[in-house]
């Protein structure tokens, strides 16, 4: 591993920018999570709150992007007019969608059949429990990885030459 030996003075003007600017990442990093988590809890109780729901096939959809990750498409008709849609799913959960009868369940609002998904997950995003627990892994999980960025950076990439300090 690359590792730079700096004087005392530097290696602590060094951390402390390192502890302020990791402090700061996960500032935004955690303000992001919140943000998303709630507003998926307000898109999903939103659809929930009035709803419709359609029972579609589930068609695989061109494989691309991540080596774990299965695609999907549906769509569905709600009015006459044509909503088409789709999720990925990793390989472990992939199974029950590749059947060639599978079907899913998609929610969609009365009032503007527009904003939908798969049932399970608006069902999901809409409990506070699941919400409240994913950022209870989440948030805590940024804080430690900040944590360790600065301790790599501080005490494995950049050392502290012996001397004075």
């Amino acid at each position: 591993m690359i590792a730079f030996k700096v004087a005392p003075p530097t290696h602590q003007w060094l951390s402390r920018w390192s502890h302020r600017t990791f402090t700061a990442v996960f500032i935004v990093v955690a303000v992001w999570l919140l943000a998303d988590a709630a507003s998926g809890y307000v898109r999903a109780n939103t659809i929930l709150r009035d709803h419709g729901v359609v029972v579609v096939p589930v068609t695989p959809a061109t494989h691309g992007g991540q080596d774990d990750a299965h695609f999907f498409a549906y769509r569905f008709t709600v009015h006459g007019t044509c909503y088409r849609g789709g999720f990925a799913i990793d390989a472990d959960h992939a199974a029950p969608y590749l059947d060639p009868a599978a079907t899913v369940q998609i929610a969609y609002a009365n009032a503007d059949p527009g904003r939908f998904e798969r049932l399970e997950r608006l069902r999901e995003q809409g409990e506070p429990g699941t919400v409240l627990t994913r950022l209870g892994v989440e948030v805590p999980a940024a804080a430690v990885l900040m944590y360790l960025l600065h301790i790599v950076l501080t005490r494995l990439f950049v050392g502290r030459l012996p001397g004075e300090g």
